[in-house]
């Protein structure tokens, strides 16, 4: 099938007639995939996990405070010699990318833990965040389209020129949105169980691009919790 140019030139006169606002959720999209990778410093395996991190971070406290604990081990880590790295978060614990050294990262999630409990609250934030980074892109870009389109001069470059913006403004809305996210996350019940280094790849496209993330894995369980085998006779 031969390509018709007057697909492109429809699609040309269809954004820049201020119909691009139907595709407000493909841009919306663009912000969080295309941008977050580029711009926001993440692995593609990484962005595509942000929505799922996201959703589970909103509506599962246990997320949520594992999500702390991993900012606060990132931060101790960074204190000791390990800068830049970041990690995701779920009901079993925790995963910091780019680093090999588990007996590092269990004392680090060790200590953070212990210096939570006893309030240290700002180890809970972590600048270089790249799920914070996407969601800071996005809060600082959606105003800005709105007001675009408020005043009649939105249109597919100013959209371009509003994600740009967005980029810069991020690294100063992250900590706010993590303090806001994270104020009400709970890890005096958590209590760390091990660490293990993982590598986990990723492939798309039949594998003509793949992602691999190289980090330590770190399981976390409810404090005072004993698990019981079940036998059956």
């Amino acid at each position: 099938m031969r390509f018709n140019p007057l697909w492109l030139m429809l699609l040309f006169l269809f954004l820049f007639s201020g119909g691009w606002i139907l595709l407000m959720p493909l841009f919306l999209m663009m912000i969080v995939f295309c941008g977050g990778i580029f711009l926001a410093g993440a692995s593609a395996r990484g962005l595509t996990k942000a929505p799922r991190q996201i959703w589970d971070m909103l509506f599962d406290a246990r997320v949520r405070a594992n999500l702390t604990l991993c900012h606060a081990a990132c931060n101790v880590l960074r204190r000791n010699g390990w800068p830049g790295l970041t990690g995701s978060a779920s009901a079993a614990g925790f995963f910091i990318d780019g680093i090999d050294d588990e007996n590092a990262v269990y004392e680090a999630s060790v200590q953070a833990l212990a210096r939570l409990k006893s309030g240290e609250k700002s180890l809970r934030i972590l600048p270089e965040s790249p799920v914070f980074r996407v969601i800071a892109m996005g809060l600082s870009a959606l105003p800005l389209v709105v007001l675009l389109a408020a005043a009649g001069s939105a249109n597919a470059v100013s959209v371009v020129a509003a994600v740009v913006l967005s980029w810069f403004v991020a690294p100063y809305v992250a900590p706010f949105a993590q303090g806001i996210a994270l104020s009400g996350s709970d890890v005096t019940g958590l209590q760390v169980q091990g660490a293990a280094f993982r590598v986990f790849t990723a492939t798309a496209l039949g594998g003509r691009f793949s992602s691999v993330e190289r980090g330590v894995e770190v399981s976390t369980a409810a404090e005072n919790v004993i698990e019981a085998e079940i036998v059956e006779d």
